[in-house]
């Protein structure tokens, strides 16, 4: 297991008025999450006990690297980013602990 930090932010609003969330996440660790430079990598990203295809990009000016706002669950069904971290109770903002297990990145509660 490999843990780091990771932060939510704001990148716009959807027609619901939610927030678009991003995880942002230090280029440092872009080794550990099997980040390419202008590639989106998909990636599993497991919220809270749901379990979702996740979209991980950076580029080379960036200083960090993102988990996309747009996911997939499981069975192939659209899925934000925002209704999962809402779920268990994170939001825009807030500094969250990311494990990398097996190739999966987990966040949980905060």
């Amino acid at each position: 297991m490999f843990q780091i930090e990771g932060k939510i932010i704001n990148a716009g609003y959807y027609t619901d008025c939610l927030p678009v969330a991003v995880i942002t996440i230090d280029k440092k660790f872009s080794e550990a999450i099997k980040a390419e430079n202008d590639k989106r990598v998909s990636a599993l990203l497991k919220v809270g006990e749901d379990i979702y295809n996740a979209g991980i990009r950076t580029t080379e000016k960036m200083k960090y690297v993102k988990i996309c706002p747009d996911l997939l669950t499981i069975n192939g069904s659209p899925a934000r980013l925002v209704d999962a971290l809402n779920k268990i109770g994170l939001k825009v903002k807030d500094s969250i602990k990311i494990s990398i297990i097996n190739n999966t990145i987990e966040i949980s509660e905060a």
